[in-house]
């Protein structure tokens, strides 16, 4: 039986767990240096070169600050803070949770994340195995 290796809904295919000689592992370990509204400047632990690596499009502020969905509005304070709003309903402050932190060792994943900052296309994603989401603030 063959191993079975990550699979990646945003293209509906598996993620190859070798790299090709020459070629960037497809998986691999990343170092939180600080957090962003779309994306996280992290380092590779290999070779401690910086790379940024993309939140999760849910995670992400610029797909959703300031806009409505299903009924429920979203303004953002930072890069992991926002208030949701709905009519007839109490507001609600919601956090990531568990929160990203400097020093995290994070597995980050190699495609086309469709996000694109001042040097470039980001390439690497957050596969979020610490299963983050926003929740409730207390």
């Amino acid at each position: 039986m063959m191993p079975v290796t990550p699979f990646d809904p945003s293209t509906g295919k598996y993620i190859g767990m070798e790299s090709a000689p020459g070629k960037e592992a497809k998986i691999t370990l990343a170092t939180i240096n600080s957090q962003e509204d779309d994306y996280l400047k992290c380092y590779f632990n290999s070779n401690y070169q910086e790379v940024y690596v993309a939140k999760p499009r849910a995670l992400r502020r610029s797909l959703f600050d300031g806009l409505t969905v299903d009924g429920v509005s979203y303004v953002y304070s930072n890069a992991y803070t926002r208030v949701a709003s709905a009519d007839g309903e109490d507001d609600e402050t919601q956090l990531i949770t568990p929160s990203y932190y400097d020093g995290e060792q994070i597995i980050i994943f190699h495609h086309d994340t469709g996000l694109t900052v001042t040097l470039g296309l980001i390439v690497w994603g957050d596969l979020n195995t610490a299963a983050r989401a926003w929740a409730v603030s207390s």
